[in-house]
């Protein structure tokens, strides 16, 4: 049985058709199984409540993480096999990153940022850091990076070559800068 030339193209035209509609379904599939929060980009309009916590994080590996006194980071399970990727690439061009925060609870981003109010009053502190559901830290897919040099104090890491070498680097590991230097939010 042969085909005809205008046959096979009716086949293969429904065959790309069929090809399409198969990765349409492969989209819609991973975006029904992923966490509504996480598709919304934060800012200060959308809001997480108290009770939301990724379904699943993972602890940021000690020798990733800038450790003072102890204390688990987490980050968000799926994110941090392309974290580490980032870090490893990093090191292997001599530059050091350290992750000195990653997820933090609704809780916890409402006393640092109490905190932060006290040390340096409300309008200061509304000028840098995230009311508590707000926080991009909550959704568990954003990290706060320092040296060994600079330690636990990362307000001067945008003066370090690290910080260099992530924005010319970061976005082929998934990552962007969320708030540049003349933002409207921080």
């Amino acid at each position: 049985l042969e085909l005809t030339k205008y046959q096979q193209a009716i086949i293969d035209s429904f065959n790309g058709q069929i090809q399409n509609i198969s990765s349409t379904v492969g989209t819609l599939e991973k975006l029904s199984q992923t966490d509504k929060e996480l598709l919304k980009k934060y800012s200060k309009v959308y809001f997480l409540n108290e009770n939301y916590v990724p379904a699943v994080l993972s602890e940021v590996e000690e020798n990733y993480a800038f450790q003072q006194g102890g204390g688990n980071l987490l980050i968000h399970t799926q994110v941090w096999p392309h974290l580490k990727e980032l870090i490893d690439a990093a090191r292997r061009d001599d530059i050091e990153l350290l992750v000195v925060s990653a997820f933090r609870s609704f809780d916890t981003q409402a006393s640092l940022k109490s905190e932060y109010r006290i040390i340096y009053g409300a309008g200061t502190a509304n000028q840098f850091s995230a009311d508590q559901g707000y926080s991009e830290h909550q959704l568990g897919t954003s990290v706060d990076f320092t040296t060994v040099a600079l330690g636990a104090s990362f307000t001067r890491f945008e003066t370090t070559t690290a910080y260099k070498w992530l924005l010319y680097n970061a976005h082929v590991y998934g990552f962007s800068l969320s708030y540049p230097k003349e933002n409207t939010y921080y």
